[in-house]
Formats: C-alpha cells, sequence, structure tokens
C-alpha cells in the first residue's frame, strides 16, 4: 500500500461564503473567480495542492439555492454531481452571517441538516469551516455556535479559516489529509488545476462584468471564446496571445449596459480581465470583447447547451 495519500475534497455551501476564496487561497494562485456577489460560480473547478506526501484536488462548486430557472437548475446539478464524486465534504460558512443568524435566533440547523443529507447520501466525513475570521474582532465569539453544532454529529471537525490571511489554511489541509484514501497522486506534484485555460479566462472575463456592472444584468451575462490562439505565446522577444470573447445578454437594453457610453463599460471590463488573465497565462494578452443578445438564454436547455453549460 502506497503512503502517499490522495483524493478529492468539495468544497460546498451557502452563496457568498468564500468557497471561491478558500480554493484560490489553498493552491496559491488565483483560477476561480470571486466577487462580493452571490452565484459567482456557475461551474466546478477544480484545484489542485500538493505538500509532501499528501495531493488534494479541491472541487469549488456553485452556492446551493432553491433553482428558479434552467441556469440555477444546472449549477445545482453542478453542485450535487461534485458531492457525490469526492472523498470528503467541506461546508463552508461565511462565519460573520452565521453568528448573526444565532445570536437572533434565526439560525435553522434543523434546515442545515438537511441539506448536509442531500449532498452527502453515502455518508461521506464533513467539515465545517467557518471562513472569514478575520473579520471578528473577538474570535471567542465562535465558541457557543461550535459547541451548539457540535450536538448535531455532523461533522468531523470545525475549523475556523480566514482565506483572505490563511489563517487555519495549513490546520485545514492536515485535517483532510487524514480522511483521504491511501493511493499514488493523480496528477503531478507541481500542477495547480485540470481545468482548462479557456474556461478560466472565460470565467475571470465575467468576473470583471460582475465587479463593473449593478443590479440583475451581471448574472443574465455568459462568456464564451471564441478563439484562444497561442501561436506567438513562446515568442522569445515578445510572447502573445490573442484572444477574442463574446459576453452574452438577454436583451438589447443590457447590451447598451454592458458597452456603456462610447464603449466606456466594456472597455473597463477588458483592461480589468486582461491583467488578470496575463497573471494566468504568464505572458502579453491582447483580448477583444464582443457583446451579443440571446433571448432569454438562462432559461433554456438548447441556449444553455449553445453557450457550454450543458
Amino acid at each position: 500500500m502506497s503512503q502517499k495519500r490522495c483524493g478529492a475534497v468539495a468544497l460546498v455551501g451557502l452563496p457568498n461564503a468564500g468557497k471561491s476564496s478558500i480554493l484560490n487561497a489553498l493552491i496559491g494562485q488565483k483560477i476561480a473567480p470571486v466577487s462580493f456577489k452571490a452565484q459567482t460560480t456557475r461551474q466546478s473547478i477544480r484545484g489542485i495542492h500538493t505538500k509532501e506526501d499528501v495531493q488534494i484536488i479541491f472541487v469549488d462548486t456553485p452556492g446551493l439555492i432553491e433553482a428558479e430557472y434552467e441556469l440555477q437548475t444546472y449549477m445545482q446539478k453542478q453542485t450535487l454531481t461534485s458531492a457525490n464524486d469526492v472523498d470528503v465534504l467541506v461546508w463552508v460558512s461565511d462565519v460573520a452571517h452565521v453568528l448573526a443568524k444565532s445570536a437572533h435566533k434565526t439560525l435553522d440547523l434543523a434546515h442545515l441538516k438537511t441539506l448536509l443529507q442531500r449532498l452527502n447520501r453515502e455518508q461521506k466525513p464533513v467539515l465545517w469551516v467557518l471562513n472569514k475570521i478575520d473579520y471578528l474582532s473577538d474570535k471567542s465569539a465562535m465558541l457557543p455556535l461550535i459547541e451548539e453544532v457540535a450536538r448535531l454529529n455532523l461533522f468531523s471537525a470545525v475549523i475556523p479559516v480566514s482565506a483572505k490571511t490563511s489563517e487555519g489554511l495549513d490546520d485545514l489541509f492536515s485535517e483532510l489529509a487524514q480522511k483521504l484514501p491511501e493511493q499514488e497522486f493523480l496528477f503531478d506534484a507541481d500542477a495547480v488545476t485540470d481545468t482548462f485555460e479557456r474556461q478560466i479566462v472565460a470565467e475571470f472575463i465575467r468576473e470583471k462584468a460582475l465587479a463593473f456592472l449593478d443590479n440583475e444584468v451581471p448574472y443574465q451575462i455568459a462568456v464564451t471564446i471564441e478563439s484562444f490562439d497561442e501561436k506567438r505565446k513562446d515568442d522569445p522577444k515578445k510572447p502573445l496571445v490573442e484572444i477574442e470573447a463574446v459576453l452574452y445578454v438577454e436583451r438589447e437594453g443590457q447590451k447598451k449596459i454592458v458597452i456603456g457610453k462610447n464603449g466606456e463599460k466594456i472597455k473597463q471590463i477588458g483592461i480589468a480581465a486582461r491583467q488578470e488573465i496575463e497573471l494566468l497565462l504568464q505572458c502579453q494578452v491582447m483580448l477583444k470583447l464582443f457583446v451579443r443578445v440571446q433571448p432569454g438564454w438562462t432559461q433554456g436547455v438548447k441556449d444553455l447547451k449553445k453557450l457550454g453549460f450543458v
């Protein structure tokens, strides 16, 4: 039997708990989009972290919600499928949000139990991660909450962490390592993801749309990569990747908002996205963005397939 440990861990939880931030912090590189807005993650993204004789494949998943339209149904299927395909589950919570609910007697532990049962039909180990502890002025405030939840016997361990400062992440990695099967690594030790660069690039562009656009428009945007030209990436004089991407919206009015007056909004999105993409690809990037209308694309399976969701 190999002395190495290797396995997959799904980061699950409600929207905006910081699952993507934890993934990025654990692997030491940004591959998942992050935003203060909920429902940023639409598709599962895998990050790989190898340390000494342990390799963990972390799977970032969309936040659990009650689906109201076809895109949200797809997102929930992504989460449930990911939870079924891993060795360990990590339930991620925003500690300030949970503490506020606890203080106001609105923390619904029965609902939490139901959600976990829905995710964990095979009785896999589940860890509870309390994220964003850097926002707490008094960390001892967590203790009554931890004791209350411990009585439910839902979690193997409770680990407070901060994705922002990396506090507690080593403890999380060590705790997870003990629960993984003994087997050889599935990926090279220096791998950080098996997600295609095109998908990560599309998500970075959508992340910047979330940052620069208000209200409901960002949630009705999809991004597809039309071309990804790497012919000059290894040019010793001027390495360059040329990318063309399309931002799809549902209505003409939304298209005008995304483009902005004199094209200023789409320019802002493009500049910010290009900076992120250059860090990912480690070379100069020429990024061209286009905006197209696909009426009702969030509502129908046919349109979701066209845009690469199904």
